[in-house]
């Protein structure tokens, strides 16, 4: 099986075609398209490997909007800063392509949603055979989140099967 060109140089085209697979296998349901995945795996570059640590937060900065009238009668606001901050550290190994952040790896290509509203995005992976390329089945992140007062972490527990290719 060729290998496809490095993530940089995928054409705009072929990026939209991504987004459109990805819409479909991921979609809802307990089967999958073999044709779209197997087209899948042929068009998604191998993507680096995850860096071993990865870590990320986010929080509302103080600050927001004033509003107030002018003697003009119009509107005016002005932005106090505030809004959405955080930082990441290490890299997951995917790209974007539309709403999804595709990784792929031998044997496997992993799928997030990048618009997720919920504190673990929800991810999959499809599982395939490296020497045909025949997709093998998807399958769920596992999640377990740990609180304590208002601080909670999303760990990792592994995956679970969810759906299997049909011709």
């Amino acid at each position: 099986m060729p290998l496809p060109p490095p993530a940089s140089r995928i054409s705009l085209a072929t990026r939209l075609e991504l987004n459109a697979i990805a819409d479909e296998i991921a979609a809802d349901g307990d089967t999958f398209p073999d044709p779209l995945a197997r087209r899948l795996i042929a068009l998604l570059p191998l993507t680096p490997r995850p860096s071993a640590v990865q870590l990320g937060a986010s929080w509302s900065a103080p600050g927001g909007v004033a509003q107030g009238l002018t003697d003009t009668g119009h509107t005016a606001a002005a932005d106090a800063g505030g809004g959405e901050r955080g930082f990441t550290l290490g890299s997951d190994g995917t790209f974007r392509v539309g709403q999804w952040k595709l990784g792929h790896r031998p044997g496997i290509v992993e799928i997030g949603r990048v618009m997720e509203g919920r504190a673990e995005p929800r991810q999959c992976r499809l599982r395939y055979d490296r020497a045909t390329g025949a997709p093998v089945d998807m399958q769920w992140r596992r999640w377990v989140r740990l609180g304590l007062g208002r601080v909670s972490v999303s760990l990792v527990a592994g995956w679970r099967h969810w759906k299997r290719p049909v011709p």
